[in-house]
C-alpha cells in the first residue's frame, strides 16, 4: 500500500510538494538537502537563493550556528537538526522546487521561530 502522501501527490499533480509532519534530512549537506530536485551541484546563484530562502522561513541563526554553513553535513552523520528545523528545512526544499507547498504553514505558525 503507498504512503498516504503518495496518493495525496498522485491526487494534486506534479507541481504540488507535501511537507509532511514527519520530516527527514538526508545525510549529506544542508544545501544539498535543499537542493534536492534541481541542478547539481548547486552554483552560486542557487546557493544564495537557499541561503535567502532559509532566512526567510527563520533558519538564519541555524545556518550562522553551523561551522561550515550550507556546506555543514546534517543527518544520521552531521549535523543534528530539530523536528522543527526540519520541517522548515522540508518547506524550503519544497519552494525552491517551485512547487506549491500544503500543510506546512499551519504547522510553522504552532511552531514559532526557529529555535536553537
Amino acid at each position: 500500500m503507498p504512503a498516504p502522501y503518495t496518493r495525496i501527490t498522485r491526487a494534486l499533480g506534479q507541481d504540488t510538494a507535501v511537507a509532511a509532519v514527519l520530516a527527514w534530512a538526508l545525510a549529506g549537506t544542508l544545501a544539498f538537502n535543499l537542493l534536492m530536485g534541481r541542478n547539481w551541484p548547486a552554483g552560486d546563484v542557487e546557493l544564495q537563493v537557499a541561503q535567502t530562502l532559509c532566512e526567510d522561513l527563520g533558519l538564519g541563526p541555524l545556518i550562522a550556528r553551523m561551522p561550515a554553513g550550507l556546506q555543514q553535513r546534517v543527518g544520521e552523520t552531521g549535523w543534528q537538526l530539530s523536528h522543527g528545523e526540519k520541517s522548515r528545512v522540508f518547506l524550503a526544499r519544497a519552494l525552491l522546487q517551485q512547487r506549491a507547498a500544503d500543510g506546512a504553514g499551519r504547522e510553522l505558525r504552532r511552531a514559532g521561530p526557529a529555535q536553537p
